[in-house]
């Protein structure tokens, strides 16, 4: 059931890939695309603590949600409960309203199965 929650990410238009990581960083779950490689969730993981640090040492609240935005690509970090963490990778034009809907609407349903 939770690799069909993390695999229909998938089905928007511009997501790659999305790869679940537990609270260590370390990858849980995911699925990529049919003719895409697989990301490395080295950088996504190191990006997680690093933001987490950051929004604990200026008192900016919990960390919800971060895009990281480049040429070729849009990569959402989101924690979606019980210390586990969403990574999408997208392609260049990924409706990104949408996207951040989706992550909010289904943590409910994330805590309940981890």
């Amino acid at each position: 059931m939770l690799q069909r929650l993390v695999a229909s990410f998938c089905r928007f238009p511009g997501v790659k890939s999305a790869i679940l990581l537990d609270g260590n960083g370390l990858y849980h779950a995911g699925v990529v695309s049919s003719g895409e490689s697989s990301p490395s969730v080295e950088p996504a993981s190191e990006t997680l603590s690093r933001a987490k640090i950051i929004a604990k040492e200026h008192n900016l609240g919990n960390f919800d949600q971060l895009w990281v935005e480049t040429q070729n690509s849009k990569t959402l970090l989101a924690h979606v409960g019980n210390k586990y963490s969403l990574v999408l990778t997208c392609d260049s034009m990924p409706n990104i309203g949408r996207l951040r809907h989706e992550v909010d609407r289904t943590k409910v349903v994330f805590s309940q199965l981890l």
